[in-house]
């Protein structure tokens, strides 16, 4: 990382592949690329841009994401004053090399998905955890204030979960001294942790998990991991790995209906029962604001993909 007062810029760049939210690391995977601000560009968008079509041979929208101006994390005198951070959503043509790598290798309990196959974190762990942590002294008040917390931000009865408040639940971690790599207390318990990240890198990555997940069904966020022909059960899949949570399909396929075009002529995919039609984004689709309405939402529990 640069020196302290030279500004710089993290890139969080991110796809989808095997039903798996990845994103762009470099080194040893525990952190996020960077490079420091250069005057040679115009804006700092340029540069974000121009290192995209360097780093990934491609072109992509990008937005800023965050401006974080933090002096020390974990005692470290050289830690960065300035970092702004972008955010590029993309679709990989080619298999994902080693420096992709899952969100969820870094915020673990954010992948709600429950398959035949596959059990999904143990929220419950970490609650009590939590429950530890507040259990420590402290006045009647703030422990109630606290457990309400936790209980709004883990979706526990009364409360539903909500997806979009990934930055939220890792802030309260690290208050709780669950966070190894960011500044604060000492490390609670090591088995809910997650994976590490240098610096600020992992809370830079849950603003950017917080982001897309709120606009994934408002704007054309989700069809810019799609690929150019897809199958609905695609998009859907596509949807679930963002979110960490499964969606109702013939919900999702009302709310998919006005901004996909079936291919033609009709190339279907699969080789097992019925051939899956192809789609397209509609061109309306990056128009046009989608509609939120619908429930999209199913608990989650096992379900039945074929199509």
């Amino acid at each position: 990382m640069s020196r302290i007062g030279e500004p710089e810029i993290v890139f969080v760049v991110s796809t989808v592949a095997h039903e798996q939210p990845l994103v762009l690391t470099m080194g040893s995977s525990e952190s996020l690329p960077w490079e420091k601000v250069s005057a040679q560009f115009p804006s700092l968008s340029a540069q974000v841009r121009a290192w995209l079509e360097h780093r990934l041979n491609m072109s992509s929208s990008v937005e800023q994401l965050y401006t974080h101006a933090e002096r020390y994390l974990l005692g470290e005198p050289e830690a960065p004053v300035l970092s702004v951070s972008y955010l590029s959503n993309i679709h990989l043509s080619k298999t994902p090399g080693r420096d992709w790598k899952s969100w969820y290798d870094y915020l673990p309990w954010e992948d709600r998905r429950e398959s035949a196959t596959r059990t999904p974190f143990d929220i419950s762990s970490l609650v009590s955890s939590l429950d530890r942590w507040c259990a420590t002294p402290r006045s009647p008040l703030h422990q109630a204030r606290l457990r309400n917390r936790i209980a709004i931000l883990f979706g526990l009865p009364p409360h539903t979960w909500r997806e979009d408040r990934a930055l939220s639940r890792l802030q309260l971690l690290h208050a709780a001294g669950l966070i190894p790599d960011m500044e604060g207390g000492a490390l609670f318990d090591h088995t809910v942790a997650g994976r590490a990240m240098e610096h600020d890198h992992r809370r830079i990555l849950a603003t950017a998990v917080s982001r897309v997940r709120a606009n994934l069904f408002s704007h054309v966020v989700l069809f810019s991991f799609a690929p150019t022909q897809f199958t609905l059960l695609e998009l859907q899949l596509i949807a679930e790995a963002v979110l960490g949570r499964r969606v109702h399909k013939q919900n999702f396929r009302r709310w998919a209906e006005p901004y996909v075009v079936p291919v033609i002529p009709n190339v279907s995919r699969g080789s097992h029962g019925r051939p899956a039609r192809m789609f397209s984004t509609r061109a309306s689709a990056y128009r046009d604001e989608p509609a939120t309405g619908c429930l999209l939402y199913t608990s989650p529990s096992p379900r039945d993909v074929e199509e």
